[in-house]
Formats: C-alpha cells, structure tokens, sequence
C-alpha cells in the first residue's frame, strides 16, 4: 500500500498536518500533565515524524518532549526521503519470532502498555 506513495517524505508529512486534526482536547490533557508532572507517551503503529510533526502542530514546539514509540522512517536504498519514492517504514520491532501457540515464549514488548484509568479533578 505504501509503495502507492510516489512523494517525498517531507510533502507527505506537509500533507497530513494540513489535513489531519488531531482531537483538540489533548492539548489542555498535555498541559495538566505538564503542571501534575505526569509523563505523557504515545504508543502508535504509525512513523515518529509523523506523530511528531500532528503533535507540533496542535500542542506546539514543548511537543517535542513528548515521548512517541512508534515505526520510524528510512531512506530506501540508493535514495534520501527528499525524492520520489525514496523513503520506507523502519518498522520499530519485527524481531518477534514467537507465534500465538507459542506460550512460553513471551516478547518484551508485549508487556509494552499497560492500561490504567485515572479521574483527573480540575
């Protein structure tokens, strides 16, 4: 699918933050937990310049603090992420060998997000 994408990098990342808008309450969300010293870290199965490049836009330059775990970008062979078609996913683990039956095999990022609730009172 990816392969479909004849631009350069940097026009694709232009392209998504002119027309990608990012839920608005997160900005308020990312100052409390700046205030309150509660880490924030997006877990995401898209590309960290990405992510990084919708955070930026909506919350501003402190996004860059922002933890993001995520795929990455590389430039592909005998190319640079500035041309056409010069640039693929960097995929963040695809060391996992294990399969589903497998149980006593455990990958370490399996046990990556755990989910808590918190009621934040304002």
């Amino acid at each position: 699918m990816l392969d479909s994408i004849k631009a350069p990098f940097p026009d694709c990342v232009k392209t998504l933050c002119d027309n990608i808008k990012l839920d608005l309450s997160f900005k308020d969300f990312h100052k409390w937990a700046e205030e309150n010293n509660v880490p924030v870290i997006v877990l995401s199965s898209g590309m960290v310049p990405i992510v990084r490049a919708l955070l930026v836009h909506l919350v501003g330059p402190e996004a860059n603090d922002i933890e993001i775990v995520a795929n990455d970008v590389q430039d592909r062979p005998g190319k640079t992420k500035d041309q056409e078609r010069g640039w693929e996913i960097k995929f963040h683990d695809d060391r996992c060998e294990c399969s589903a039956k497998d149980t006593q095999t455990q990958h370490p990022t399996d046990f990556l997000l755990e989910v808590t609730s918190a009621t934040i009172n304002r």
